[in-house]
């Protein structure tokens, strides 16, 4: 799977005005794959996503577990993120 959202990470489009951070690994206590996305601007989501403000960076952390997911699935949910 890991080479598959690589590939998919290849389509991602990152907004011009600002700044991210996409971290993307396996979690030790439950199968699956976290996301991790740091972005300037709150934008709306959908499950499984949960966003943190961080009041220090002013930034805001979008986090989701992936528990089922294809690698086709997670890759479509981050550039929903990105792309609102």
């Amino acid at each position: 799977m890991k080479s598959q959202l690589k590939a998919g990470f290849a389509d991602l489009t990152y907004p011009a005005d600002e700044t991210c951070t996409l971290i993307v690994g396996d979690t030790p206590d439950t199968p699956g794959i976290a996301v991790f996305l740091r972005r300037q601007n709150l934008v709306r989501t959908e499950k499984p996503w949960i966003v943190d403000h961080d009041p220090q960076t002013g930034t805001y952390l979008y986090n989701a577990l992936f528990e089922k997911e294809s690698a086709l699935e997670i890759v479509a949910a981050i550039k929903k993120v990105l792309e609102r």
